[in-house]
């Protein structure tokens, strides 16, 4: 009997494991998606929750419309009943309704949930960056933050809109289809089922270079903005050396790379195409065989046949969806990780707390601000808020009210 009661202890100590050696890694794929789920989707669970209901009203109207086949073409070709015709027209009709009003709720739901997502990143990622010192953007060319402003910000909504419509409206409908599938012949429903354990093996494959690729591609692109950005930047310089052909070679070199890795990724990517083509037209081809043996040699009606083809070709492109869903995820937690690497990097200035806001100063010298403004440069105190009474730093100095505290500007002579 004692060996018999350590089983479950065991078996709870190695699920304990498993999941440890999963979330170990941060920058791991678990680890990235449970992250954006508790801090990310968290806060939106009530919409992300609307959207999901619609989805799976949608989900159900698709199953429900290839349920209702079979007994079209039952009433049409068995019973020869017009009326019993018309009346499930017009349900499926009312049926299609209904999942265009859920399939534009649940769109409209996630966009602005993305909408706000985007915009509470690109706050976190500025107000972060604002925490930095010199010396921290010194190493750093400007278009890196720029492309990750953009890129990373983005990227987070984008893979959370991701899981949820795979689970919500692939996953969702795909149950939905099979259950149809099961109803109508459960011996053909396993049969179709045999195509996706070679789908699986074939796509785990290519995670791992499309992870690699996309975040050449990402580089890449940053390079092209820096190269873009000096080049108009210092564009007067460029015309009075005649740097043209140097920076139009630079420029080409960089856009034949993000080309390169971008035709990589797409041969990578979309490999999963033919697969499950391949797969799926054996599929369907032992279904119309076995399908046209029951009708034929056992009595089945051909609604069965017909509810269960439908099912299954509705729920093809589902299950083709939900195959690239790791080569998909992958990609996009590209850009989820530069944006952490801003938002997790310790701040390098420490916060100011003993300042105190500054009144807003007039050109001419007058304001209540005008005695207590301080040069950024050196511990000075001007008795005018344009000039520092140091010989050695030469500054000037205007002053704006910003959000929040009022502060002076700055700017070299």
């Amino acid at each position: 009997m004692a060996p018999r009661l350590q089983w479950p202890r065991n078996g709870m100590c190695m699920l304990k494991s498993y999941f440890q050696r999963l979330f170990a890694d941060p920058n791991s794929t678990a680890s990235l998606v449970r992250r954006l789920l508790t801090e990310q989707a968290a806060g939106q669970w009530r919409r992300y929750a609307l959207a999901f209901g619609l989805m799976g009203i949608a989900a159900a109207s698709t199953a429900l419309g290839a349920y209702l086949i079979g007994d079209v073409i039952n009433q049409a070709y068995v019973h020869k009943n017009l009326p019993g015709i018309i009346i499930l027209a017009l349900v499926t009709a009312v049926i299609f309704m209904i999942k265009a009003m859920a399939t534009y709720g649940q769109a409209l739901t996630l966009a602005r949930i993305g909408n706000r997502i985007v915009a509470d990143n690109q706050r976190r990622m500025f107000a972060r960056l604002l925490q930095h010192n010199i010396g921290f953007f010194a190493d750093r060319h400007s278009s890196e933050f720029m492309a990750r402003l953009t890129t990373g910000a983005a990227a987070a909504s984008q893979v959370l809109n991701l899981l949820i419509t795979s689970i919500g409206r692939d996953l969702l409908s795909l149950i939905g289809l099979a259950t149809v599938m099961a109803v109508q012949d459960p011996v053909m429903s396993l049969l179709s089922v045999i195509v996706v354990p070679p789908a699986m093996l074939i796509l785990r494959k290519m995670i791992r270079r499309i992870k690699t690729i996309a975040f050449h591609q990402f580089t890449g692109s940053t390079r092209i903005l820096e190269t873009l950005q000096e080049t108009l930047q210092g564009m007067r310089t460029l015309k009075a050396f005649t740097l043209e052909d140097g920076m139009r070679a630079r420029f080409d070199m960089h856009v034949a790379e993000v080309e390169k890795e971008s035709n990589k990724w797409a041969r990578i990517a979309y490999r999963s195409g033919p697969l499950m083509e391949a797969l799926g037209g054996f599929a369907i081809a032992g279904a119309l065989v076995y399908g046209g043996f029951r009708v034929i040699e056992t009595g089945a009606t051909p609604g069965q046949f017909f509810s269960f083809l439908a099912a299954f070709m509705l729920a093809y492109e589902p299950a083709k969806r939900l195959a690239r869903l790791n080569i998909d995820l992958n990609s996009g937690l590209v850009g989820v990780r530069v944006l952490f690497d801003i938002i997790d990097h310790p701040p390098t200035e420490q916060p100011d707390d003993n300042h105190e806001g500054v009144d807003h100063d007039l050109p001419d010298g007058t304001g209540s601000g005008a005695n207590t403004l301080k040069c950024p440069i050196c511990p000075a105190i001007g008795p005018r808020p344009d000039t520092c009474q140091n010989t050695h730093c030469s500054t000037s100095m205007r002053s704006r009210v910003a959000v929040g505290r009022k502060r002076p500007v700055f700017s070299a002579r």
